[in-house]
């Protein structure tokens, strides 16, 4: 596993941490007994390569194929090749975090999936096995700092984060009482993405400002790694509304949408409802143009 830093390319496995101000991480002084404990709240994520190496072709030609009659995925395409990505899926089944590491994961776009998840996903024997799979935990209540600055830090270090805008689960059975969900609805989003989005580009912004600022040469033209953030709408739709054993699921995957022009457009806040408002556009007509 790789411990990633500013000035270097990350490695497609990766460990990435993230400590709160006024700590430091693991041997971070010469001196043993300067050194400051890790913060109880840090927060870090990992790839394991041995264990993708088993898990991900166990999933791909045995797990899904087994309990899903048809998986149809449209729309890889439209997966960036390269700078930092949010893929923005809608949650009906805890199915969906395979079904969109198998749909964009590591063979499809050269990165491996970072998830942003419950905290309550991330304890137990389960929550061993998440952590090592790129899952960090968040509390949906109240986000903690930790895990804010460790999604920052993955995008700043162009890397693949998952994060459901719908912010939760909505488990839905079709043909049932009206006062059911509704599958075909996609749900009102939470606005911690686009403020996230909008944040990693403005510190990416902030790192890549030119050195000799006195002579002011800065390169026009030309989109650095923080401007090419962009977020990709997924949609995820089951023939029978919450997915049960051997029905159809299907995948959509939509245009990535570039956060740097909403930036340039006005200001931050705005910015964030702006990218927001956009995403649940493309996650609405996604979702109407699916019919599993």
């Amino acid at each position: 596993m790789t411990q990633l830093h500013s000035s270097a390319q990350p490695d497609s496995d990766t460990h990435v941490s993230t400590y709160l101000p006024n700590t430091s991480p693991p041997n971070a002084s010469a001196n043993p007994s300067m050194s400051s404990p890790v913060h109880p709240t840090s927060v870090s994520s990992q790839v394991s390569p041995w264990l993708t190496a088993i898990l991900y072709p166990l999933a791909r030609y045995l797990v899904l194929p087994s309990y899903f009659r048809h998986i149809h995925i449209s729309g890889q395409e439209n997966l960036p090749q390269s700078g930092a990505t949010i893929l923005a899926p809608t949650h009906r089944s805890r199915w969906d975090p395979i079904l969109v590491a198998y749909a964009a994961g590591h063979p499809i776009s050269g990165k491996h999936p970072h998830f942003m998840t419950s905290a309550n996903e991330t304890q137990g024997l389960q929550g061993c096995l998440v952590r090592r799979l790129g899952a960090f935990p968040v509390d949906l209540g109240r986000a903690g700092i930790g895990s804010l600055r460790h999604g920052l830090e993955l995008l700043i270090h162009q890397q693949m984060l998952v994060i459901f805008p719908e912010g939760n689960v909505f488990f839905i059975k079709r043909n049932l009482e009206k006062c059911q969900p509704d599958p075909e609805q996609v749900y009102t989003m939470k606005p911690g993405l686009g403020r996230l989005a909008v944040q990693a580009v403005r510190s990416q912004a902030n790192r890549e400002q030119p050195l000799d600022e006195q002579n002011q040469e800065h390169t026009s033209g030309q989109a650095t790694p923080g401007s090419r953030l962009q977020i990709v709408p997924i949609s995820i739709r089951y023939s029978s509304g919450t997915p049960k054993f051997r029905c159809d699921v299907s995948v959509c995957i939509g245009e990535a949408i570039a956060v740097q022009p909403d930036l340039e457009k006005t200001g931050s806040k705005q910015a964030a409802k702006s990218l927001m408002a956009r995403v649940q556009s493309a996650l609405v007509a996604l979702h109407q143009r699916v019919s599993p």
